[in-house]
């Protein structure tokens, strides 16, 4: 996997799940991280995007397909900036649990 300066993403797990935190631009070539790391994640799952700088649908699909697997995931966000904007217009705000 190549390392990408304008992304990271940190797995934490203790006693109540999984955190998973993203910074930086979470899209198309990043996506696939988040995935796999919900896809190895137990738990309740709280996915922190407060220091996201950057999404777009790709990531949403990720987040989404998570849910529908089965996935108990939480979504923490700041409430302004680009991952607001994008779960705000597309609705999905409400589809998953966003605090």
């Amino acid at each position: 996997m190549l390392h990408d300066p304008l992304f990271s993403l940190d797995v934490r797990r203790c006693d109540a799940g999984t955190v998973v935190v993203v910074t930086g631009e979470l899209d198309v070539a990043s996506a696939p991280q988040l995935a796999l790391a919900l896809a190895h994640a137990e738990g309740e799952v709280t996915v922190d995007l407060s220091g996201a700088t950057f999404a777009d649908p790709a990531s949403l699909r990720v987040l989404l397909a998570a849910r529908d697997s089965g996935c108990h995931l939480r979504v923490l966000r700041r409430r302004d900036g680009a991952v607001a904007r994008l779960l705000t217009l597309t609705g999905t705000e409400a589809a998953l649990q966003v605090i």
